[in-house]
């Protein structure tokens, strides 16, 4: 399989896994992915630490926060830390604005 075959996105590489195309027993083709890979891993790593930096402020805006008469505080902080982003979302939107309407802060 020449270049023409394959078209210019291909590259030799003599350690590519088994997503590549071999052309004979030494030598391994693997397409070229450009920038379209580093885009998406840029995304989603971004979308990631965002949402661990929400996590995060709901976490602790619950521990620090939430009143500790009952156990509205401890229910709400393992709601958040077992259910990850989306506990930290059902406190953001359901207990945040209950606890500013009750207590003002």
């Amino acid at each position: 399989m020449d270049v023409a075959v394959r078209g210019p996105d291909w590259k030799y590489n003599r350690s590519a896994g088994c997503g590549a195309l071999a052309n004979g027993p030494d030598k391994v083709y693997t397409r070229d992915m450009g920038g379209a890979m580093a885009l998406v891993v840029g995304v989603f790593g971004a979308m990631f630490l965002a949402s661990l930096a929400f996590w995060i402020w709901m976490l602790i805006d619950c521990a620090t926060e939430e009143p500790s008469t009952g156990n509205t505080k401890i229910c709400w902080v393992l709601i958040i830390v077992f259910a990850t982003f989306v506990g930290a979302l059902i406190y953001y939107f359901v207990r945040r604005p209950q606890r500013y309407a009750e207590i003002g802060h």
